[in-house]
């Protein structure tokens, strides 16, 4: 069902496919510096660890922060994370729209813990309808004009 004011975020191949690449080019990079083994160890025990994180965040959606679905009005934002709790937010400084990704980064108030937090996502191409996406990136555009000019 098309909702031109939602968009549900799925597993993305082509995220995964990017973040392994990139992560497998840091590996190469380790492995051929001429580093101390237990440093080289170390190093790629930590470029995995990341890989890893990233793949459950942001591609499998399996963290408890991952963002599931982001809902918008003129007036208001609302996302549902993978722990199933639903938080109104506001865009924050650090979203950027280019021309092949979209990286949202959002900003709540608890008012339970009166603390703030902020939660991210990656967006490329092929999330949901493809209005659906072009609205949030204009939403997103309005609401930051001056960071956003590089679309």
């Amino acid at each position: 069902m098309f909702r031109p004011d939602r968009l549900v975020l799925g597993v993305s191949l082509p995220l995964a496919g990017l973040v392994i690449a990139v992560h497998l080019l840091a590996m190469v990079a380790v492995l051929v510096c001429e580093l101390p083994l237990l440093l080289r160890f170390l190093l790629l025990a930590a470029i995995v660890y990341q890989a890893v994180y990233l793949l459950r965040r942001y591609v499998f959606l399996k963290h408890f922060l991952s963002v599931r679905e982001i809902r918008w009005t003129e007036l208001s934002w609302f996302v549902r994370l993978a722990d199933g709790s639903e938080w109104e937010v506001q865009p924050a400084p650090g979203c950027r729209v280019y021309a092949w990704i979209t990286l949202l980064r959002f900003q709540s108030l608890d008012p339970v813990a009166r603390r703030h937090f902020v939660i991210s996502a990656w967006l490329l191409d092929g999330y949901g309808s493809s209005q659906a996406m072009r609205r949030l990136r204009v939403q997103l555009i309005q609401s930051y004009p001056s960071q956003n000019s590089q679309v």
